[in-house]
């Protein structure tokens, strides 16, 4: 990989990911510029400080019942409404970082007209060489969302899978022997995005459905 050259950013950046996906990692770019894209693993940088954010949550729930209170004495769906939507209690999914103070970067840089891939770092090195990673890799490499990007043709294709009654696992194992991952999840939500704003779909679907009993029965 290393010294590799390309002939456009996109170019090299897709290979670098590409190569990525191979090892059980991901990249995210860290820095860009006209000159210089510096790729690190989405492992790289200082774990969120929870115990910070936590505090101030606490401390908009308290000018919020505050607010509130002085105006009702209780907080009621009119007086929210009238609250600063920085007052406003927000509430937000608890997910594990992914943050790690992982050191793996690659870098690519222009020269005389081509990308060429000039630096790969991330502490010493293994018995083979390569550069270490400071945690474990994927088992499952969609674990990673830079690496589950669903091409139109896919959507397609599980939609109309979706509407002969195919199951989510079946979905996601056929689009992962298309080289297109997906999970569980990604399914359900473009299920659930597909049918929700297009009734004929649902429709469809249920009678594909009824048909198979038929036939089966």
């Amino acid at each position: 990989m290393l010294n590799n050259e390309y002939p456009t950013k996109n170019e090299a950046r897709n290979a670098c990911k590409a190569y990525a996906k191979e090892q059980g990692f991901a990249l995210s770019t860290v820095r860009s510029n006209a000159l210089v894209v510096t790729m690190g693993c989405v492992h790289h940088g200082h774990p969120r400080n929870r115990e910070e954010k936590a505090k101030r949550r606490e401390k908009k729930d308290e000018l919020f019942v505050e607010s509130t209170s002085m105006q009702t004495g209780h907080p009621t769906e009119d007086s929210v409404s009238l609250l600063p939507k920085d007052i406003m209690p927000k509430r937000t999914r608890n997910k594990d970082s992914m943050r790690m103070n992982c050191p793996y970067f690659i870098k690519i840089r222009l020269r005389n007209a081509v990308w060429v891939v000039t630096e790969i770092y991330g502490g010493d090195p293994n018995k083979d060489g390569c550069p270490l990673h400071n945690h474990p890799y994927a088992d499952d490499i969609y674990y990673y969302s830079q690496h589950r990007r669903l091409t139109e043709v896919s959507r397609t294709l599980a939609l109309n899978m979706m509407e002969t009654g195919a199951t989510n696992n079946t979905i996601r194992d056929f689009l992962r022997e298309r080289g297109e991952g997906a999970t569980n999840k990604d399914i359900a939500n473009l299920r659930q995005l597909a049918f929700n704003n297009n009734p004929a779909r649902t429709i469809m679907r249920l009678i594909n459905q009824l048909q198979c009993k038929e036939e089966q029965s």
